[in-house]
């Protein structure tokens, strides 16, 4: 039983610490940019499963109305990245022009280290990208690294709109 645990606690450490080393990794200006909507949008997450039964957000539409109808400042400008110039659209169809991808049908009980949203490559000119995981951690990605993420993971973005 005790090497049982000591084998567990190994294994977890060590995949905390490869998350680690890629989130202290150096990033470009442009990809410190939208890291501050990414850790505000995983706190949103974080509140949005604590009233929906451990379930996270499964479009961008769903947030936006959870943090709208929570009496907190509803910024439509937290679901654009500042690096594309592009203004939110109209505030019922942010699925439509939010320039962030959702992972949905994502719950609490989902691997920690699972990606649940992430900006695109394009937006920081193809340098890379920020990522959000499950728990909570904002991390930036190099464009190679950030794909064989998504790869590892079965994620395909899906076409830009």
């Amino acid at each position: 039983m005790r090497r049982y645990i000591v084998i567990i606690v190994t294994v977890v450490a060590v995949t905390f610490a490869v998350m680690w080393l890629g989130c202290a990794r150096p990033r470009s200006a442009s990809g410190q940019k939208c890291t501050s909507n990414f850790a505000q949008i995983g706190k949103l997450f974080y509140r949005y499963e604590a009233d929906h039964g451990g379930n996270f957000p499964s479009s961008w539409q769903a947030s936006y109305d959870y943090l709208a109808s929570s009496g907190q400042d509803a910024n439509p400008r937290l679901f654009v990245c500042r690096r594309t110039g592009q203004q939110p659209g109209p505030t019922n169809q942010v699925d439509n022009w939010c320039s962030f991808v959702i992972v949905p049908n994502l719950t609490t009980n989902s691997p920690m280290t699972r990606v649940i949203a992430c900006c695109r490559p394009e937006h920081h000119d193809g340098k890379g990208a920020n990522v959000l995981f499950v728990d909570g951690s904002v991390c930036w990605y190099a464009t190679d690294e950030f794909y064989k993420l998504l790869k590892e993971q079965g994620i395909t973005l899906p076409k830009k709109k």
